[in-house]
Formats: structure tokens, sequence, C-alpha cells
């Protein structure tokens, strides 16, 4: 990562491409980490998290098509709660890289609505899974019923 002596040292608080190329990727690489580490704790917490995905389905069994279906899901769901787990990480890099550019009144802006973003992205997320999701499953199996019947692997 680029020092703060090293940016100190560039011209008028400019950095040459090669510095801000170098910083850019040791962020990427630091936040590639922290979305590893955060599918392991996705992976450990895994069938828990598919039993909450599973529940506005209600009795419906759901079932698997595909012979890696089942995998597949697991770690997808692992990976997508990976990046949620280091969705704070992320925003963090992001604003350090993208910060030195800004102003003083730009970067107070940002830090004053970053806690309301962060409440309406949750809000978001439970009217989602409370709220539009229960009517659109019900939706969508009406649907399927009237188009084809579904057939079961036995």
């Amino acid at each position: 990562m680029v020092t703060k002596t090293e940016r100190l040292k560039a011209p008028a608080g400019k950095m040459p491409m090669m510095m801000h190329l170098r910083e850019m990727r040791d962020r990427l690489v630091k936040s590639v980490i922290a979305i590893a580490i955060g599918t392991a704790i996705g992976f450990i917490f895994g069938p828990q998290i598919i039993e909450i995905l599973k529940a506005p389905a209600g009795d419906i069994d759901l079932q698997a098509i595909e012979l890696v279906e089942n995998i597949a899901v697991f770690f997808k769901v692992a990976l997508a709660a990976g990046i949620i787990i280091a969705m704070p990480f992320l925003v963090y890099q992001l604003l350090a890289y993208v910060s030195p550019a800004l102003t003083g009144k730009e970067k107070s802006n940002i830090y004053r609505i970053l806690p309301a973003i962060t409440i309406m992205f949750l809000g978001g997320v439970a009217f989602a899974y409370f709220i539009a999701l229960p009517p659109a499953l019900g939706f969508l199996l009406k649907t399927n019923l009237i188009c084809s019947q579904p057939k079961t692997l036995d």
C-alpha cells in the first residue's frame, strides 16, 4: 500500500499514475482477502442461512433438478454471505482510496450520510424479506401451476 510518506513526497498532493495503480492493487487484494474470510464464515453458517432463506416458502418442498444444484446453491449462499460480511471493509477501502481526492466538505458530506445509507439498506432488506417476498413467492408458485405441472424426480 502507498504510505503516507510517499503521498507527502508527491507534489501538491498529486500522485504519479503508478503510485495510484499500486494503491488500487493493494486495496483490491485486501478486499478479496476480506471477501474470502467472509465466505469462509458463510460456509460455516451456510445451513442456517439457507434455512432462513427457505422460511418464506413455508411447507413447500424445494427440489434440485441438476446433480450439483444443491452444492452450487450452498456455494452461492456462502459467497453472498461473504460479500455481505465484508461490505463494511469494502466500503472503507473504497473511501480510503477516493478520499484523498475529495475536499473537506465532500468528505464530511459522505461521512454524514453514510449511517443513513446503511439504515436504508437494512430497511430495504427487511422490506424485501418480510413484505415483498411472501406474495411474490405465492404469485410465482401459482403461475407455475397454471403454465405447467411441476415434475418431481424420484
